[in-house]
């Protein structure tokens, strides 16, 4: 649906200046491919995992259990849906080959969070922000900007929207949160400034944990919210955050939950909230998110 509206919309407008957001959801649950992608990548199963947000809402809460079979055949699922969406993306681009656009736009790509699949005993995503939920793509392609070159330096996705502006020369607004990161791919040994690098996803559950975490260059501090415990981990050293380091290294732990309570203070103070309609309840509910 997404690539035939975006088809029509390109046919109409592809000669003028344009910004253009496409939200694809093909890679998130219901983990429920197309029956040529499941095909493909499912190896033979016979359990009860169905890639249903229902169904994974149901374990979380502890109303049954999942093998590493179920495991698996729900890793099968999700990786037929990233096939799935690189067919879809290589559709899109070529709409746009065929309009003449590809080499004179600004194509980004990238993701809100990834999912976890028992890597620290849970599924979905939303509750803690270990790397397997925040280490996500960040593909840029347009003008100017190199092929093929790879950053390896951790970067946020606060830093799109200053990226964005700089790509047009328009310079960021005072106090914008973010970092333009043209610079480094226009200077070989620019690296992003030292900073403090966070991600929260509070959903409101407060039956279950809900960590927001802070990264400085290879050190990441979890905080859990309701037991207001503390997890450390060496992301050069172990980057599928395994080894909690806490106890060890009392002084990093002090620095960043000092640096996260700041900013837990702050995203409280800026923003307001405002109820939900009974129909974006149930709109929610449909994604897993209530």
């Amino acid at each position: 649906m997404i690539i035939e509206k975006t088809k029509e919309w390109l046919q109409e407008h592809h000669k003028e200046q344009f910004f253009l957001f496409l939200h694809f959801f093909d890679v998130h649950t219901d983990y429920k491919p197309l029956p040529r992608y499941a095909k493909e990548f499912a190896r033979p199963y016979d359990g009860i995992a169905d890639g249903s947000s229902d169904q994974l809402l149901a374990f979380r809460d502890g109303k049954f259990s999942l093998n590493n079979n179920d495991v698996k055949h729900l890793i099968d699922l999700y990786d037929a849906e990233i096939r799935q969406l690189d067919d879809q993306l290589h559709v899109l681009f070529g709409l746009f080959q065929q309009q003449n656009l590809m080499e004179k736009t600004f194509l980004i790509v990238t993701a809100d969070h990834g999912e976890e699949f028992f890597d620290h005993g849970g599924v979905l995503h939303g509750r803690t922000q270990y790397q397997e939920l925040t280490h996500v793509p960040l593909i840029i392609r347009g003008p100017k900007i190199p092929r093929a070159k790879r950053i390896k330096d951790a970067v946020s996705l606060v830093d799109v929207t200053p990226t964005v502006l700089s790509l047009f020369g328009i310079k960021s607004f005072p106090g914008f949160e973010g970092y333009d990161l043209c610079s480094l791919w226009q200077r070989s040994s620019a690296k992003p400034p030292e900073r403090f690098i966070f991600a929260e996803a509070d959903h409101g559950n407060i039956k279950d944990n809900i960590k927001w975490s802070v990264r400085r260059q290879r050190y990441k501090l979890h905080y859990d919210l309701l037991s207001q415990k503390c997890e450390l981990y060496d992301l050069a050293n172990d980057p599928q955050e395994h080894i909690n380091i806490a106890a060890e290294h009392a002084n990093i732990v002090k620095l960043l939950r000092q640096e996260l309570k700041n900013f837990m203070e702050k995203s409280k103070n800026n923003y307001k909230t405002v109820p939900f309609s009974p129909e974006e309840i149930e709109r929610l509910k449909s994604l897993g998110y209530v």
